[in-house]
């Protein structure tokens, strides 16, 4: 009979605890919502000066519909990979490319010619037509080597 009691305890005391446990998860994922203390994208915005909301303003544009594409242009320093680093003076970016990035060169009779990444070398000046991802993102999808 002692044990039949204290199994029947062990139970009850495990089914408070999930209860608890269920409704304390409740109460927090409640408080993680509506705290102030994670603030919204418009409570950001308002607490930025007048010149970062211009600044955002311009990432927004970049990466709207209204731009197709962002031309960067510079000396190919690395290749790693699938990824260019172009320098210009002292500024340099990483451009992913993607498995469909066209490239080209003009051949020596002036016709332009599509080559493969392989074909690409360093030192080389290259422009690069590039997209903002949608989680902003810079990635090249055409390029083409400026003699």
């Amino acid at each position: 009979m002692d044990k039949g009691i204290t199994i029947f305890f062990v139970i009850i005391l495990v089914i408070i605890c999930m209860c608890l446990g269920a409704l304390a998860f409740y109460f927090l994922q409640g408080y993680i919502i509506t705290s102030t203390e994670c603030p919204t994208v418009n409570q950001q915005e308002a607490t930025l000066n007048q010149s970062e909301q211009q600044e955002l303003s311009k990432l927004r544009l970049l990466e709207s519909n209204l731009t197709s594409s962002i031309i960067i242009f510079g000396q190919i320093s690395k290749i790693d990979g699938s990824e260019l680093t172009l320098t210009s003076g002292t500024t340099s970016a990483i451009i992913p490319l993607t498995p469909d990035t066209k490239i080209y060169t003009t051949n020596k009779t002036g016709q332009q010619v599509e080559i493969q990444l392989s074909d690409v070398k360093v030192g080389e000046s290259i422009q690069v037509a590039v997209r903002l991802s949608p989680i902003g993102d810079m990635v090249g999808y055409s390029a083409m080597i400026v003699e």
